[in-house]
């Protein structure tokens, strides 16, 4: 059996080094266009991760701007210095207010009455300003913290459930309609989750 070989002698015309204009020149007319199209859309790709990288590092430069403001405005507090927190709260109460007219998707309220941070009239002011107010949930004697006291009714409530109301009846956590809940806390039970107890 007979095998024929070809060898293509490599550098037999091939110039000494290769010049990108002569190549470029010398391609037929598709190639030319193939190139430039490329060269274009490198030149693009290239300006749009310049901009992107110089927008990204004003986002940088103002979040962390915010940081250290919120961070100086807190210290400022803790060393009694209250002119900070005393701004922030003139703002809510003599600046105009948000328009939430336009909010569509359900709201929910949570305030306790002993808040000394959010009077109770602000929060009934607020459910006067939502027009999807699914649920306000006023907590007797409670705090600033409802929110984080009272977080397994607050997940119930978002999940769909706020004709649900979570309460510690008889050792057992459960989650009732809210009729069933006012006889049950009548009889003792609290609300939340027994694992509060």
């Amino acid at each position: 059996m007979t095998h024929s070989f070809i060898v293509l002698a490599a550098g037999a015309g091939a110039p000494a080094h290769l010049n990108p204009v002569k190549l470029f020149m010398d391609a037929d007319i598709v190639v030319q266009l193939v190139m430039v199209g490329l060269l274009l859309a490198s030149v693009w790709v290239w300006t749009i991760v310049v901009s992107f990288s110089l927008r990204m590092g004003a986002v940088k430069r103002a979040d962390r701007a915010y940081e250290e403001g919120a961070r100086t405005y807190f210290i400022r507090g803790q060393m009694g210095d209250l002119r900070g927190q005393v701004a922030e709260y003139r703002r809510y109460c003599t600046e105009p207010k948000a328009d939430v007219t336009k909010v569509q998707v359900p709201v929910y309220v949570y305030q306790g009455t002993a808040d000394t941070s959010v009077p109770l009239d602000q929060a009934q002011y607020w459910q006067s300003q939502f027009p999807n107010l699914r649920k306000a949930r006023i907590y007797e004697g409670e705090g600033h913290d409802v929110q984080y006291r009272h977080w397994d009714q607050l997940l119930l409530d978002v999940a769909g459930h706020a004709e649900l109301t979570m309460l510690c009846a008889d050792g057992r956590s459960q989650a009732v309609p809210e009729a069933d809940a006012q006889a049950l806390l009548a009889k003792g039970a609290a609300l939340g989750i027994c694992a509060w107890r």
